[in-house]
């Protein structure tokens, strides 16, 4: 039954996101009308009546197929001090689910966040797996991502030198692993519209970069099928749904020679923060664990102190703006 619910959100998934605006537009055709994909097209209606009979949102059922999924495999998921008198209570969330990924996160509620005061562990994560399942198969290994992106989809997004940034993809299993991070520096630009530099400075509420870019797709999909997809109507308020309810579609006929169904010019004004930090990391494989059937993966902090550079404007004259040369301030955090 979880597999089943895997199922439907990955193939949503890999439908409505993990795809370029025109492989958008031809897998809701072919899922739409091939005749081979009609269990498929069944199951999936058979789920969401289900989500509407009893009132749960995608996001909600979401959560529900990640935490299932991992739950017999998760030994331990926990935020860790040196304060043996504090328990984090650690929070899963998942954050993306497709054919190709499945990705998750720890999420702190405002009594558990706690900030990482001294060097060396801040968090531990121990998964178990039946070796006899991967006897003989090549498995990728896992990664892990300290910018906290949703999906690597959300790394291909950024590219501009910043898709590696803070992120190790050689989490391998049945190893014992530790990932030391630091920050390596944090650059605070101002805000502007020039290309490799445009950047915006995020107001609360407002959509993330990642968020913009999908909300373009979402917008792209209800102009080619009048409804609202799926995996992305946490992006959307309940006054548009009402004008653009959740996609089915087995009754969404796409026209392919249609062109003007793209996101890209939407996404272009989709800019990265104006706030930006770069981490270092070192990764270091410890060896086998001890119980083969064992993947230990332990974060540790480095260093607190790295250089800011923040660029300022300077003016000119009254009628004219300029920025001023980069400089840098070094802070130690305590």
């Amino acid at each position: 039954m979880v597999m089943e619910g895997y199922d439907v959100i990955a193939t949503l998934n890999s439908m409505e996101r993990e795809t370029t605006p025109q492989g958008a537009a031809r897998s809701i055709n072919v899922f739409s009308g091939q005749p081979r994909l009609g269990t498929k097209r069944i199951m999936v209606k058979k789920w969401l009546k289900a989500l509407k009979d009893r009132g749960v949102t995608f996001e909600e059922f979401t959560q529900k197929v990640g935490s299932e999924t991992i739950r017999r495999s998760m030994q331990r998921f926990q935020r860790t001090t040196f304060n043996e008198n504090l328990v984090i209570r650690t929070r899963f969330r998942t954050s993306w689910i497709s054919m190709m990924q499945f990705c998750f996160q720890p999420w702190f509620d405002h009594d558990n966040f706690h900030p990482i005061d001294d060097q060396g562990n801040f968090f531990t994560m121990v998964l178990s797996h039946n070796p006899e399942k991967l006897a003989g198969k090549s498995v990728d290994c896992m990664t892990v991502d300290f910018h906290g992106r949703p999906s690597s989809l959300s790394r291909f997004m950024e590219g501009k030198g910043r898709t590696r940034d803070g992120f190790n993809e050689e989490i391998c299993v049945g190893m014992i692993h530790e990932v030391t991070v630091e920050v390596r520096a944090r650059y605070v630009m101002l805000e502007n519209d020039e290309s490799g530099t445009a950047c915006n400075y995020l107001e609360k509420g407002e959509d993330n970069e990642f968020d913009c870019r999908s909300r373009c797709r979402m917008n792209m999909i209800r102009e080619m099928c009048n409804c609202t997809a799926l995996t992305l109507s946490y992006l959307a308020s309940e006054s548009s749904i009402q004008k653009y309810p959740l996609c089915d579609y087995s009754n969404c006929s796409v026209n392919l020679q249609n062109n003007t169904y793209n996101d890209e010019k939407c996404s272009s004004t989709c800019l990265r923060d104006c706030n930006q930090i770069r981490y270092e990391i070192d990764h270091e494989t410890k060896g086998k664990s001890v119980r083969g059937d064992q993947t230990s993966v332990t974060l540790k902090w480095g260093a607190f102190d790295y250089p800011q550079f923040i660029e300022k404007p300077q003016n000119i004259s009254t009628n004219e703006q300029k920025y001023s040369k980069l400089f840098f301030i070094q802070l130690i955090y305590i």
